[in-house]
C-alpha cells in the first residue's frame, strides 16, 4: 500500500510541474509577441517593403511624377494591409491608425497634386514608422 501512495504523490507533483511549465511558457509567448513589433514591421518579401517604397514615393512627388506616385501609393496600401496584420498584436493601435490615416492623406495630396502636403505626410510617416516597435 505504501508504494501506491508514493506513486499518487509523484503524479500530483508532476501535474503541478506541468501546469507551472505551461503557464510560464504561455507568458513567455505573450511577452515575445508584445516586443516583436520592430522585427515584424520589417519586410519579409518583395510585396511589403513600406519604408523603401515610401522613399521612392517621396522622390516621385518631388519630381512631380504623379503617375508613378499613384502606383507607389497602391503598392503602399497593399503592403500596409499585409504588415498591419503582422504587427497588430505587438504595436499600439493608435500608431497603426495613424499610419492608415497618413496613407489616406497622401492619397488626397496625390489626387490634388499638392507637393507640400504630401511631403509633409511622408515625413510624418517616417516618424510614425520609427515609433512602431519601440
Amino acid at each position: 500500500m505504501k508504494v501506491l501512495f508514493d506513486l499518487k504523490d509523484e503524479v500530483v507533483v508532476l501535474k503541478k510541474l506541468s501546469l507551472t511549465f505551461a503557464l510560464h511558457f504561455t507568458l513567455a509567448c505573450f511577452v515575445a509577441i508584445m516586443i516583436s513589433g520592430s522585427y515584424l514591421k520589417e519586410p519579409f518579401g518583395q510585396d511589403d517593403q513600406l519604408y523603401k517604397r515610401m522613399t521612392q514615393l517621396e522622390t516621385h512627388i518631388t519630381k512631380q511624377d504623379w503617375d508613378r506616385a499613384e502606383a507607389d501609393l497602391i503598392y503602399l496600401e497593399k503592403a500596409w494591409d499585409k504588415v498591419s496584420k503582422r504587427v497588430q498584436f505587438s504595436v499600439e493601435k493608435g500608431n497603426m491608425a495613424e499610419i492608415s490615416g497618413i496613407l489616406a492623406r497622401i492619397e488626397g495630396g496625390i489626387v490634388s497634386r499638392d507637393i507640400s502636403s504630401t511631403r509633409e505626410e511622408i515625413h510624418f510617416f517616417y516618424y510614425q514608422w520609427d515609433e512602431i516597435g519601440r
